[in-house]
């Protein structure tokens, strides 16, 4: 995970059993489009920050899975070359 993120532009992870709170570098390699399309399609899950935090709230299982479930939401706002 810590991996990922850091090739990512995450540069602070804070998931606990409501949700996950992640912060982004100012340059980054997060797809804007793929975290607005997010926002939009679960506003209730989702919400923004400022331009560097992304808010996700959710319950998420303890260990492995909630580190899994993090992974998971990062990926998916991997910006393609």
């Amino acid at each position: 995970l810590r991996l990922v993120a850091q090739e990512m532009g995450v540069l602070a992870i804070d998931a606990g059993p409501a949700g996950a709170r992640l912060e982004f570098a100012k340059t980054h390699r997060v797809a804007p489009e793929k975290v607005i399309a997010r926002l939009q399609q679960n506003p209730s899950e989702f919400r923004l920050e400022g331009e560097q935090i992304l808010r996700w709230r959710r319950d998420l299982p303890e260990g492995e899975a909630r580190c899994e479930a993090t992974l998971t939401l990062i990926q998916s706002l991997r910006r393609t070359p």
